[in-house]
C-alpha cells in the first residue's frame, strides 16, 4: 500500500502551514490540477458543484491558501484570487510560483 506516498505529501503541506487541512489540499490539488491540465482556471463557485462545498466553505478554503486571509494576516500564498475582467462578480483561481512549487514537489512523491 502507498500510504507512505499519503503521508509525505501531507508532511509537504504542513511544511507550508501547519493548519493545512485535508480539504483545502483537495481544493488546492483541483486549482493545480486544472492549470496542469491547460483549462481555464477554475472559480470559486466551481467548488460547489465539484467537491460539494457551501460557497462560504470553499470561499475560505480559497482565502487560507490565497496570500492574505480574511483577518488580513499572511495566508499561505499558493494561489492568487483575481476578478475576472469579464465578470467582476467571479473570481479566478490560478497557482502562484510557490503554488507551482508544491504541486511539482507533489508530483514528484506520487511517480
Amino acid at each position: 500500500m502507498e500510504t507512505n506516498k499519503l503521508n509525505l505529501i501531507l508532511d509537504l503541506c504542513k511544511s507550508v502551514d501547519e493548519s493545512f487541512r485535508v480539504t483545502t489540499l483537495q481544493i488546492f490539488l483541483s486549482i493545480a490540477d486544472n492549470e496542469y491540465l491547460g483549462n481555464d482556471p477554475l472559480m470559486i463557485t466551481d467548488f460547489t458543484k465539484l467537491h460539494h462545498f457551501t460557497l462560504a466553505a470553499a470561499s475560505r478554503h480559497c482565502m487560507l491558501l490565497s496570500e492574505t486571509r480574511r483577518q488580513r494576516d499572511d495566508g499561505m500564498a499558493l494561489i492568487q484570487i483575481t476578478i475576472n475582467p469579464l465578470s467582476r462578480n467571479q473570481k479566478l483561481l490560478t497557482l502562484t510560483t510557490k503554488g507551482k512549487r508544491l504541486y511539482d514537489s507533489i508530483r514528484a512523491v506520487l511517480t
